[in-house]
């Protein structure tokens, strides 16, 4: 069976798969490989019942895609791939690099955050926030004034000999359609991925940095409700979009929100003491700040400027 080997989140991943979407890489000893196999008799009756997802701790980690596909991720290094009779390609390798590549990480102890990151020339910033938040939007208009494109919707962070790096995923920005006409890219030039949300995939090697950045600045982005703020923006003549530094207990907590899982970690799990350390380490190098914006009012420039005077 054909081996292709590829460069994903900095790991040298050895797949049965091919993802037209990330950057080949030289044939060498595999950190990652996924394969095409059976999965454990021990989830048969999970998939007989309908169920959609389990997991084992930081061990293993079981998943079904809509189609039927379903995925085992094991030990932080392996990939088991099990087709269903009419498997959706483009969804199977979509969610493999996101959901599957996050399992990796999170399995190997290394923070895994939802988010973008970009390249600022200096630093790698993060973009956070809930659904929703405007994370794309900002990151969309950060790349036109020339950032670079370092990883989209979810970001490995890991140790490194200067201190704590924020990884390039694969050269993809998914979008959803109303991001794509309001950016003027023809819809015809983009790739339907769907996802169950109308996305679509743009291929942005334009402006793909392949080297890891070392992790400057964190932005937490976050709608306000409008009952109140209006009468603050009148009466005292504040900005509708705000800006403060955390620190401390309220800093660690904003990372571990915006880990990959973090409901599992939650209510669950609780966070592993190595994983800890690493939050630890990012808050003490990086700065992070929330960024709060009016929710009824376009506040895509404010916001954008002010991120940049952080940067």
């Amino acid at each position: 069976m054909m081996e292709y080997f590829y460069r994903i989140y900095g790991l040298r991943v050895q797949s049965q798969i091919p993802f037209s979407e990330a950057v080949p890489e030289t044939a060498g000893e595999a950190e990652v490989k996924i394969v095409f196999g059976r999965m454990p008799d021990f989830l048969l009756e999970a998939g007989q019942k309908g169920y959609g997802t389990w997991t084992n701790g930081f061990v293993s980690a079981w998943f079904r895609i809509r189609d039927g596909t379903q995925v085992y991720v094991e030990g932080g290094s392996r990939i088991t791939v099990e087709l269903s009779e009419e498997p959706q390609l483009l969804v199977i390798t979509s969610l493999l690099l996101s959901a599957g590549m996050a399992l990796v990480c999170l399995q190997r102890g290394e923070p895994f955050f939802h988010g973008s990151a970009l390249y600022t020339g200096e630093q790698a910033i993060l973009l956070c926030g809930e659904s929703g938040a405007g994370k794309s939007t900002v990151a969309m208009e950060l790349l036109q004034r020339k950032l670079g494109f370092l990883a989209d919707d979810t970001v490995r962070v890991h140790p490194g000999t200067m201190g704590m790096l924020a990884e390039p995923s694969y050269p993809q920005q998914k979008l959803c359609r109303d991001m794509a006409l309001k950016c003027g890219k023809p819809l015809e030039e983009l790739i339907y991925i769907d996802e169950e949300r109308d996305k679509y995939a743009w291929r942005r090697q334009d402006c793909y940095r392949k080297e890891a950045a070392l992790l400057g600045k964190i932005f937490l982005l976050r709608k306000d409700a409008v009952a109140g703020w209006q009468d603050a923006v009148q009466n005292t003549g504040e900005e509708a979009v705000s800006i403060q530094k955390l620190t401390g207990q309220k800093a660690l907590e904003t990372l571990s929100s915006q880990l990959y899982l973090a409901d599992t970690y939650r209510y669950s799990t609780g966070i592993p003491y190595p994983l800890m350390k690493q939050l630890v380490r990012i808050a003490g190098q990086a700065g992070i700040y929330e960024v709060i914006r009016q929710s009824d009012k376009d506040t895509l420039h404010e916001v954008v400027t002010k991120i940049l005077q952080f940067c």
